[in-house]
């Protein structure tokens, strides 16, 4: 869910406080699993050091070979956020050991993710000697080929069934209000759009697929937010006189859509270098799709 705590339950206790709406109470929250705090990289000191010595790695390499974060090259390893979306699911369904289970935690899991696929694409794809599309059509093609695997292993050894109404809605609405947004956002002020390009897109659509799938879990499945302000946010727009008839999470659909045009604004104008503009935004729709990701792999077999 949004930022990076979500407690979820097969069945959530609800109370109905602020102004009869319904509330999940986390105090009575049974089955709880914990979705990415940032519990692991304290708790598991070694496990982080070595992911990040592993990602450091690959900055090392990529230096060594004169190449850079092209726009096409940090779309191209988006496939790769929903690997690791893939991985925290998959650890949290399915029995694994104590050693593992670190790796495939929020937010550690993104650099297990991105440990391989950087990996794989230095040491396979041989993007030194590729154009810069080619190089992103490498990573992507091989995120593509390890998620589909994964996602087949949660649900075969999880033993759930596939329902996947919800999250498709999600995808829909996100995508949707993604394109009206940017195409009114092109229209009166095209400098911000042509200098962020496809990632600032990716920016909006990242964190409208957060909230669209925010608002499904709480409004619709009954999930706990646990992120603080957040869960304010919820709190707040749940006193309002619009709460029977919206729901508690339509506010912070709102607030999302205007942090992201915010970054894009900011970002587009404040960094000239091309290829540092690409990895902050890159940086900037990750922390919106993953998150989202989750949640619709998770909402699909919940």
């Amino acid at each position: 869910m949004s930022g990076y705590e979500l407690l979820l339950s097969g069945a959530v206790p609800r109370s109905t406080e602020l102004g009869g709406v319904a509330l999940p109470t986390s105090g009575d929250l049974g089955g709880l699993v914990l979705v990415g705090s940032f519990d692991p990289v304290l708790m598991h000191p070694f496990h982080t050091l070595a992911l990040l010595l592993a990602v450091s790695r690959i900055f090392v390499l990529m230096k060594a070979r004169n190449l850079y974060a092209t726009e096409e090259l940090v779309i191209g390893f988006f496939p790769w956020v929903a690997v690791a979306a893939a991985l925290s699911v998959f650890g949290q369904v399915v029995v694994l050991p104590e050693q593992v289970i670190p790796f495939l935690s929020s937010p550690l899991v993104y650099l297990t993710a991105f440990a391989i696929g950087g990996h794989l694409w230095l040491h396979l794809a041989a993007p030194d000697r590729r154009s810069s599309r080619e190089a992103a059509e490498s990573v992507a093609l091989s995120g593509i080929l390890f998620l589909a695997p994964i996602a087949g292993a949660t649900i075969a050894l999880s033993g759930r069934e596939v329902h996947p109404l919800w999250s498709l809605v999600a995808v829909l609405v996100a995508v949707s209000l993604s394109i009206l947004i940017w195409a009114y956002v092109d229209q009166f002020h095209p400098g911000v759009t042509g200098n962020a390009g496809l990632l600032g897109f990716a920016v909006l659509l990242g964190h409208l697929l957060d909230a669209s799938t925010t608002l499904i879990g709480i409004d619709i499945f009954g999930l706990a937010e646990q992120t603080p302000l957040s869960r304010d946010i919820m709190e707040f727009a749940a006193t309002l006189p619009t709460a029977d008839l919206l729901g508690m999470a339509w506010l912070f659909v709102v607030v999302k859509v205007l942090i992201a045009l915010g970054i894009v604004y900011v970002f587009s104008h404040a960094i000239t270098d091309a290829r540092h503009r690409s990895i902050v935004l890159g940086i900037a729709a990750t922390t919106g799709f993953g998150p989202a990701l989750h949640n619709l792999f998770l909402y699909t077999i919940l």
